[in-house]
């Protein structure tokens, strides 16, 4: 699918150790915007993608050919906060799991942007939902299956959740790419922390909390979300919105 619209594909499975092929690597090396999108493992300290590439993109610096950067990480590096709100300035007090890789993997990109002028954006996203996989999706697997996973029932428990239409991550994106400022670190959420639970039950018809600010997004990037809440998102979605992008 990836190839028929004329997008280069590459294996790339880390776990094995099957880093970029050369091919790939040339690919690569042609490239004047790089977004990483690959989560790190959490049983290990390393970022994958740089593990095996941080000498190649050192060196695309070097050749002067990258012009923006970007590493996908996740609000979850903000910890527990209690409810309160958190921005992009506040503490980052995850400290195992999921969470703890992605502060790793982000102290290592920033690393690489501070030794060797990488043009690195970090973009802290709350549970992307979108087409095929929004609360209504999850309502009717759940109706399915009678039941939830112990992962949904712990999140279900939460009072506050990031969460982000994909149309909106991809605004978020292009934005930053039409007016770069490397060094800078992005919360990508919407305008309202609703909880799990009014969330699914919109769609129908304590642990580790805080309320994301999306406030920098807005006013540095210029971002006007095209879904703000869960409500319009959802609306959409229900409404057959099967391209958000157009």
């Amino acid at each position: 699918m990836l190839a028929k619209s004329g997008v280069g594909a590459h294996l790339f499975d880390p776990d094995d150790l099957r880093f970029l092929s050369a091919a790939a690597l040339q690919e690569l090396a042609a490239s004047t915007h790089i977004l990483s999108t690959i989560a790190p493992n959490a049983d290990f300290d390393q970022d994958p993608v740089l593990l095996g590439h941080a000498g190649d993109l050192a060196g695309l610096v070097a050749a002067g050919s990258v012009r923006w950067a970007g590493y996908v990480s996740s609000t979850g590096v903000y910890g527990d906060w209690g409810g309160a709100w958190v921005d992009e300035r506040s503490e980052l007090r995850a400290a195992a799991g999921k969470g703890a890789a992605r502060r790793r993997a982000e102290a290592a990109w920033l690393a690489l942007h501070a030794e060797h002028d990488l043009p690195l954006h970090i973009f802290r996203l709350g549970g992307i939902y979108g087409p095929g996989r929004s609360a209504l999706n999850a309502a009717a697997a759940q109706a399915q299956l009678g039941s939830e996973r112990a992962s949904q029932q712990r999140r279900a428990r939460q009072r506050y959740t990031a969460r982000c239409h994909v149309a909106d991550v991809c605004a978020a994106l292009a934005a930053s790419m039409a007016a770069p400022c490397p060094g800078s670190i992005y919360n990508v959420a919407d305008d309202d922390p609703a909880s799990r639970a009014e969330h699914r039950t919109r769609a129908r018809g304590a642990l580790e909390e805080k309320r994301v600010s999306n406030t920098k997004l807005k006013r540095e990037l210029g971002v006007r979300l095209i879904f703000p809440t869960y409500r319009e998102g959802l609306a959409a979605i229900a409404a057959g919105d099967l391209a958000p992008f157009a």
